[in-house]
């Protein structure tokens, strides 16, 4: 087997890191996570479910913390 596949994955993970710089924290969004999960899970959606529980818990727990994951922003006046 070639490392392509794990280039593939690379090139993912950069977008999606990328991603999350460019849209700031409100433009992390279900779609974004499911992204995120497949690319940490090999796409495998059932395996994340049975590491971090069901995807409503999953949903929440992410949304409580992508604050932290963009750097703060002040309010705009």
């Amino acid at each position: 087997m070639s490392g392509n596949g794990s280039a593939s994955v690379e090139r993912q993970r950069e977008a999606a890191r990328a991603q999350r710089v460019d849209v700031g924290v409100e433009g992390l969004i279900q779609e974004k996570l499911t992204l995120l999960l497949r690319l940490k899970y090999r796409d495998s959606l059932a395996d994340a479910v049975a590491d971090l529980g069901r995807p409503d818990q999953i949903g929440r727990a992410f949304a409580g913390f992508q604050e932290y994951l963009s750097p703060a922003v002040g309010p705009t006046e």
